[in-house]
């Protein structure tokens, strides 16, 4: 079996302000998150992403809610109603005209909380494939926010050659 070494990412910090590293509201994770969490946030926001990508899981298994409009502004509904306000506003964000304090602040929460999923549920083939598959449909939510401008900035910022 043959192992293909991944390219690494590093941020310099020194150089790169917050709002450069979340430079938009979705994010694609290319790199890790750095800095300091308090246990308690640590697994805050792990318990966040879990109930969110549990939330999701739900709501895609409901019959009725067949386009990604609908299921979104379901899972909107429950996150709202269950205090999860950062991680609502992130699915209906128009992209990266904003950047407050908060919105940074929930792109954080939202990069520090993927890569805490990402470890915890890489535990066995059966975990990876959920998150993988929860991941990808929360990441469709996302994109089906976008209009063609902020989408395009999303592809620039990742360096993608596409234009819509």
């Amino acid at each position: 079996m043959e192992y293909i070494k991944r390219k690494r990412y590093k941020i310099n910090i020194a150089n790169e302000s917050l709002k450069e590293i979340y430079s938009h509201d979705v994010q694609i994770y290319n790199y890790i998150p750095i800095g300091h969490l308090t246990f308690t946030e640590f697994k805050e926001l792990g318990m966040e992403r879990r109930e969110m990508l549990k939330m999701l899981e739900v709501i895609m298994n409901k019959a009725e809610l067949k386009t990604h409009k609908e299921r979104r502004e379901a899972l909107v509904s429950v996150l709202r109603k269950d205090g999860y306000h950062q991680a609502a506003k992130l699915l209906n964000a128009p992209g990266c005209s904003s950047h407050t304090d908060t919105e940074i602040d929930a792109r954080r929460r939202d990069a520090l909380s993927h890569m805490i999923a990402r470890v915890a549920y890489s535990q066995t083939p059966e975990l990876r494939r959920w998150f993988i598959t929860m991941e990808t449909e929360l990441m469709k939510l996302k994109l089906s926010a976008l209009n063609p401008e902020p989408m395009n900035q999303l592809f620039a910022i990742n360096k993608f050659h596409y234009d819509i």
